[in-house]
């Protein structure tokens, strides 16, 4: 399972690099390459998990959100019906009759929305960052309201960014999906555009940062202090960490150089939490049937899958999306393999008790 967690996160971070570098190329261009921007995304994401953690990337979060939301309301308004973005969306959608750019939900239509919804429900119950932000929380009420009214918050934003995106499209036809929305804004006046952009890139910058931190402590709790090493070195666990925060962001710059299209990449990393959520869902609500020998097979048969969709492109038109076959096959996984292991989660706890 940790093995597992580790590659997810990385791969997530890796992404938020290519995403924040997009950004920065379209902002300045004659400052900033695609490849110099991912690499100065890198660098100020890993910066600000290794000098301030996960309480500080969290707080910074209500500046994130206020520039997110002033910025994307503004030009919104300004691209949409200044800029004649609206109009030249409806004549987009009306000329080109078999996309469904107006459509709320032919678009990727209601099985991919349905399997998105499956990925990310498994990715809220598993992700170290996920999971440590609500730690961050002063009790369990505030870190519940807190993930709601964040949830809350961001539906609005996501609204508003799709439909810069299609005014974007229609506006500047022919320009890469990753550099459709920065350009747009790009042509607003500098203010507007400043701030919009910085609301992304800083929108982009809270999950890097999260994501890193909580993938460092992943690496430092679940595998560096349980070796013989690490056991001595408990008592300088915040070196550790900061060590390893550095050689985490190491590594995933390097990975995000080998990343292709950052939705289907993300999508097919965050599938393998499926298999993580029902392993630990399992293990809290109906721990009598889950096993520990059952989880092992659970989380192995997710990263089989993950390689299974990309090695096999038929896999593609069979099951349509990955997150149907990858609950498919961890949910049968998981209660075929816990029906025959004997090594319940309840015989586990009685031996702790007995030693």
């Amino acid at each position: 399972m940790t093995l597992a967690m580790i590659l997810i996160q990385c791969t997530i971070i890796a992404l938020q690099y290519i995403a924040g570098g997009s950004i920065l190329a379209s902002l300045l261009p004659d400052i900033f390459t695609m490849k110099s921007a991912i690499f100065f995304s890198f660098l100020i994401f890993m910066l600000v998990g290794f000098v301030g953690g996960m309480g500080s990337a969290s707080v910074s979060n209500i500046l994130n959100i206020s520039l997110i939301y002033i910025g994307v309301i503004v030009s919104s308004v300004v691209v949409l019906f200044n800029k004649g973005g609206w109009e030249a969306a409806k004549s987009m959608a009306m000329n080109t009759p078999e996309v469904p750019y107006m459509s709320l939900t032919s678009g990727m239509g209601v099985a991919s929305i349905i399997a998105w919804i499956i990925v990310m429900c498994g990715t809220t119950n598993s992700l170290q960052g996920v999971i440590q932000i609500g730690l961050t929380s002063k009790d369990d009420k505030s870190a519940i309201n807190g993930f709601r009214i964040g949830a809350l918050i961001m539906i609005p934003i996501g609204f508003m960014c799709a439909m810069l995106g299609i005014a974007s499209k229609a506006l500047i036809p022919g320009v890469e999906a990753t550099l459709a929305l920065p350009k747009i804004i790009l042509s607003l006046s500098p203010v507007i555009a400043g701030l919009t952009l910085s609301g992304l890139w800083a929108a982009d910058m809270s999950t890097a940062c999260s994501m890193l931190i909580g993938c460092a402590t992943t690496v430092s709790h679940d595998v560096f202090f349980k070796t013989k090493y690490g056991e001595k070195m408990k008592d300088k666990s915040y070196l550790v960490n900061k060590i390893i925060i550095l050689v985490v962001g190491g590594l995933t710059y390097i990975l995000s150089s080998q990343l292709g299209t950052i939705l289907s990449a993300m999508k097919v990393s965050l599938s393998m939490t499926i298999g993580i959520a029902i392993v630990v869902i399992a293990g809290i609500w109906c721990p009598k049937f889950a096993g520990k020998n059952s989880g092992f097979i659970t989380i192995i048969s997710s990263v089989m899958v993950a390689s299974a969709w990309i090695v096999f492109p038929q896999l593609k038109t069979i099951f349509g999306d990955i997150g149907y076959l990858m609950l498919l096959v961890t949910c049968s996984t998981f209660v075929v393999s816990s029906i025959f292991d004997k090594n319940k989660a309840t015989l586990l706890q009685q031996q702790k008790q007995l030693v």
